[in-house]
Order: structure tokens, then sequence, then C-alpha cells
């Protein structure tokens, strides 16, 4: 999130609450883009600001929410940490079909986006993967 800038961008991370059966939890999710006041028009960043507004003006959020695995802490001073493998989560069921892009795709009002940092380090390959800290998401959590 590019919060010192003022703008949130395509390909920022965020957060937003979810709940799977009778658990409320917290997906990481990945900015696809964004559209304003009903436009049918895709929009690549937009102020910060705009994400909170409602009713006519409101901001709406396209994304892609990610596949995480966590690595469990080998020592003590370590901390839980979740992994993104370049998967997303598919949201609609296609019944054996190929898998779609619209298959992994929704839209969300901009008010329920919670922005989060990350950590981008670099494999064996020197190809980027993602880290994000449990106790940051945690504290994400806890203010969403």
């Amino acid at each position: 999130m590019h919060v010192a800038e003022g703008k949130a961008k395509a390909g920022d991370l965020g957060a937003i609450l979810t709940c799977v059966r009778d658990y409320i939890g917290l997906a990481v999710i990945e900015i696809l883009h964004f559209r304003q006041g009903g436009s049918k028009m895709n929009l690549a960043v937009v102020d910060i600001h705009s994400l909170d507004e409602e009713g006519p003006k409101a901001t709406m959020v396209a994304l892609q929410i990610l596949e995480l695995v966590s690595t469990e802490p080998q020592t003590k001073s370590d901390e839980l940490t979740w992994w993104w493998l370049q998967r997303y989560i598919q949201l609609i069921n296609n019944e054996g079909g190929p898998l779609l892009q619209q298959d992994l795709v929704d839209w969300i009002p901009g008010k329920l986006f919670h922005p989060i940092t990350l950590q981008i380090i670099y494999n064996t390959t020197n190809h980027p993967i993602w880290l994000l800290n449990h106790s940051n998401l945690e504290c994400t959590l806890a203010h969403a």
C-alpha cells in the first residue's frame, strides 16, 4: 500500500474479514482494480481516502484471495509466518470445467479493505516471494 503517497494501487495487498462456517477470520487479498461511483471503468489507482466513501460515491475493489501456507517457528524467537506461493483461492465452483479468471475474482466495498504490510524475499532461483508475519495479520484482524 502506498500510504505515504496517499494512493491505493492495483497489486497492493490487503485483508478482509471473512466467515467460513462458524469462524470469522482474515483473508489476505490482492487488489486487481477499482471502480468508483457506479462507473464501469476499471481504475488502477485511487486516493486512499476514497476507500472510505459510501453511497453513490463508493469505491468498489476487485480482488483475488491469496492461498497462503504457514511455516511453524523453529525456535522460540522465531515467529509464525505465512507465504504466498502464487496461487489464488477459487471462489466459484465451476463444476469441473476449466478454471477461469472470473472463478477467482470478487468485489467488495472499499471500506471493508484493510491494508497490510509484507516482506519480499527471494528464493534460491532469485524469484520474489511474499512473506507475511502472523503478528501483523493479528493486528489487522484486531482493527478490522
